[in-house]
């Protein structure tokens, strides 16, 4: 991630810690190193703030989980923003507080989010293997877990979008850098899905035996004047596979984009209003059983010995 004062350098782990290195030189030999620089807790205490304030919306550390990191994104727009997926399958939308008056980070505090993403529900029911932002609307990220894909929008609580569950484990994805309605994913049986969200809403479009192994990871070159769209996929015996993407997954017109921008656009709002009427469910519901809770009336309590 790139800051006023260089490159700063990122890593996240099962143990439940991302940690922030910088580079430095050693005056003697020259040599270049990496030094840590904050080591920060993926807790909920540390994570949720309330909006404002900068402070945590709980005093309770000991009640909150620490999360494990399993993989995370980088934002690509130039923000202090990144994705990280736990083992837990819920997402953690990170972001760097600006600096006031040029004072470090308080220790502990050098991240926050204002929401912790499938929480709620719809959460992946393992660890999420693979995040994909985006490259058009970079609020929308694709994550790969247990035996489905699922694309969030930062602020919403629950997924936008929700493949059905395959019948193989799915090990990762990626989103077209060209068209904004395709994404594809690998499976561990050795085959490519390719979705296209306009062209068929929650069914795989095209798929394509890549290898007799099962695909570990999968990434795509943006298209440029000397690269066309070209597919590289890893499998667990170390082969790389190299894919050219044909033009009915890689053209697109300026209505298609559009019609693309109102579909994710839809999606959120059903999906917001959906998770308010939950939640009001929910209150209501609660406040019900108070309401019907009959207190013990402890003068007429007979204690046996």
């Amino acid at each position: 991630m790139h800051q006023k004062t260089g490159i700063e350098y990122y890593s996240a782990s099962t143990d439940g810690r991302l940690i922030t290195w910088e580079k430095c030189i050693n005056d003697k030999d020259k040599h270049t190193f990496l030094s840590k620089k904050t080591d920060f807790k993926l807790l909920e205490y540390n994570i949720l703030m309330k909006k404002g304030t900068g402070k945590p919306r709980t005093t309770d550390v000991d009640a909150c989980e620490l999360l494990n990191a399993s993989c995370f994104e980088i934002s690509n727009d130039g923000t202090n923003r990144m994705m990280i997926g736990t083992e837990q399958g819920i997402l953690l939308p990170l972001k760097k507080p600006k600096v006031q008056g040029g004072q470090p980070p308080i220790p502990g505090a050098e991240f926050n989010s204002n929401i912790i993403l499938g929480k709620e529900g719809e959460n992946h029911h393992g660890p999420i293997l693979s995040i994909s932002q985006h490259r058009k609307q970079t609020e929308l990220f694709l994550t790969v877990g247990d035996w489905s894909a699922k694309i969030w929008q930062e602020e919403t609580p629950t997924p936008i979008y929700s493949t059905t569950y395959h019948q193989t484990h799915l090990t990762g994805g990626c989103f077209s850098p060209t068209r904004q309605s395709v994404f594809y994913l690998i499976r561990d049986d050795g085959w490519l899905d390719c979705y296209d969200f306009i062209y068929r809403h929650n069914e795989v479009a095209y798929s394509h035996r890549v290898s007799e192994h099962a695909l570990s990871c999968v990434t795509i070159c943006p298209e440029s004047s000397k690269c066309e769209s070209m597919l590289a996929i890893g499998d667990e015996v170390g082969n790389i596979n190299i894919l050219r993407v044909g033009d009915s997954l890689r053209l697109f017109d300026e209505a298609e984009r559009k019609e693309v921008d109102e579909a994710f656009k839809r999606e959120k709002e059903r999906e917001t209003q959906i998770f308010k009427k939950r939640r009001k469910g929910a209150k209501k519901q609660v406040k019900r059983g108070e309401e019907e809770a009959v207190p013990y009336d402890t003068d007429k309590l007979e204690m046996e010995f």
